[in-house]
């Protein structure tokens, strides 16, 4: 539920900013964008996956992704698509660190960073690549 309500409400934001905010954030972020467009012009053909990976990590803030994707020409779809798959393996985190407070209670040891956590984020961005990088090594061979 959790993801469908992130991806439904970044849409909004998506839409927002495309309609009624673009003059505002050419104005506030102009340079920026300009400049993250530069380096998005790699990731054109890949754009679901590279969603996916930025949703996954803590950087860029999700609020510059949600401003500047329908500036940057982030196809609506990829941006939906990547932002509900993207969510899952931090939400998983938050309910594990969820569940490590609720131990916390009744014992002293908090561990949040396990490597069992660790791993899992890696994974799921590891996965979100192997296509481009599949698609990047076939594509030279042909």
């Amino acid at each position: 539920m959790k993801k469908k309500c992130s991806a439904i409400g970044a849409l909004i934001a998506y839409v927002i900013s495309g309609s009624l905010g673009s003059k505002a954030v050419i104005y506030l972020i102009g340079e920026r964008i300009a400049n993250w467009n530069e380096q998005l012009v790699q990731h054109r053909e890949h754009m679901l996956n590279y969603m996916i990976v930025l949703r996954i990590s803590p950087l860029p803030p999700n609020w510059t992704v949600n401003l500047g994707s329908p500036h940057l020409g982030v196809p609506m779809g990829a941006y939906f698509w990547g932002t509900f798959l993207g969510v899952a393996p931090p939400s998983f985190i938050h309910v594990q660190a969820g569940a490590a407070l609720d131990r916390l209670s009744s014992s002293d040891k908090l561990e949040l960073l396990t490597p069992l956590n660790v791993l899992c984020l890696i994974g799921v961005a590891i996965a979100a690549l192997v296509p481009v990088v599949l698609k990047r090594r076939y594509r030279h061979s042909l």
